[in-house]
């Protein structure tokens, strides 16, 4: 599973990664850019072969979206395109509102998480739809 989130919210969106992490009834390998890229690491490839090798992918949308989650959630949608069965799980936090090009995009069965209203029942959403992938 590939993690897109903009660096103001890493603290939060990490919180939320360990907790899903914990919480999964299956072992789904969960990439953060952090946790696995290492100095002199080209960022656009990591980001580019990690999504290759994704099934899935979180999106955190906080306030802002810097370049590099731009980045990501364009190759995210491009691989939405080319396979089928790759599926994107929106989560909003602090305030923070779907990507244009996500809002366009032409699949349905996008179904975004809003964390800011029960912190409960939105990590048991994002859960049921992981567990659901596979």
């Amino acid at each position: 599973m590939f993690v897109s989130y903009c660096h103001d919210d890493k603290e939060k969106v990490y919180k939320i990664v360990r907790v899903i992490e914990n919480s999964l009834s299956q072992n789904i390998i969960i990439h953060v850019d952090e946790q696995q890229l290492h100095a002199g690491n080209k960022i656009r490839t990591w980001i580019h072969e990690t999504i290759k090798i994704s099934q899935t992918s979180i999106i955190f949308y906080g306030q802002n979206v810097n370049k590099y989650q731009d980045y990501e959630i364009d190759a995210l949608i491009d691989k939405t395109i080319s396979c089928d069965s790759f599926k994107i799980i929106p989560v909003i936090i602090k305030g923070g509102l779907i990507h244009n090009s996500l809002k366009e995009h032409p699949l349905k069965d996008i179904k975004r998480v809003d964390f800011n209203n029960n912190k409960i029942n939105s990590i048991e959403a994002i859960i049921k739809a992981l567990n659901s992938q596979n």
